[in-house]
């Protein structure tokens, strides 16, 4: 089963792996999921879980944004007392010149499949 999801991963950092949204688009059953998530959160800043096989899938929004170029960084993933909290962190464009357009900026990982609730909390 590894071996089907390290197709996905692009960067692994600790208890979590972030998940490119191209790459998902090789898993029909990741990709179905991933849009009802994208779909249920619509424009506001969220969080949505979903599994997939052996995985927890975790999309984090941060919210329509008029330029391009905001990312999502996480800041500390930390499982606890039954819950996972994840800090995260909206980093503005690096250059002046973005385009303005409407976005809204998004962060999928993945981890060992759960039912503990996920709470983000933004700073």
């Amino acid at each position: 089963m590894f071996a089907l999801f390290s197709l996905f991963l692009y960067s692994c950092s600790g208890p979590y792996e972030v998940v490119s949204f191209q790459s998902a688009a090789n898993n029909p059953e990741l990709q179905n999921k991933l849009n009802i998530a994208i779909e249920t959160l619509g424009d506001q800043q969220g969080v949505g879980q979903f599994n997939v096989n052996d995985r927890t899938f975790i999309l984090m929004t941060s919210g329509v944004k008029n330029s391009g170029g905001y990312t999502i960084k996480i800041v500390s993933f930390e499982e606890k007392n039954n819950e996972i909290t994840i800090a995260v962190k909206e980093q503005p464009p690096e250059t002046a010149n973005t385009l303005p357009v409407r976005e809204n900026p998004k962060l999928l990982i993945s981890i060992k499949k759960t039912s503990y609730p996920i709470r983000l909390k933004w700073s």
